[in-house]
């Protein structure tokens, strides 16, 4: 379950960045962040937060829809990419980066840390 100290003792909100696609051989880099109102949220719902990679994917894919759902309701979400030819340009650390800035930028309010 998420921990929401370090978000409690910042004034304002706190948002979550993680990226994909830094392994393939080939293709873009893809950031999202997340900032979560653990008040307004479902406990049973923060309670089945957990690393990607260790839920199944149908955990993952309910998890993805009820997330989403609530966009507005307690979760905000931002999504960025790196296309492969900012990756060739720049390298992939700063493509990544890059994506994760984007992510932060499509936020609808900007958090007080990232």
């Amino acid at each position: 379950m998420p921990d929401f100290s370090l978000e409690d003792g910042l004034n304002g909100p706190v948002a979550g960045i993680d990226e994909a696609g830094r392994g393939p051989w080939a293709g873009p880099v893809v950031a999202a962040a997340a900032i979560l109102d653990p008040i307004r949220l479902d406990q049973t719902l923060l309670g089945g937060l957990d690393d990607s990679k260790a839920l199944s994917r149908q955990k993952r894919e309910n998890l993805y829809g009820a997330l989403f759902d609530l966009r507005g309701k307690g979760v905000d979400i931002g999504i960025g990419a790196a296309s492969v030819y900012e990756i060739d340009r720049i390298n992939i650390l700063q493509a990544t980066m890059t994506a994760m800035a984007r992510a932060v930028g499509a936020l609808a309010r900007p958090p007080a840390c990232a």
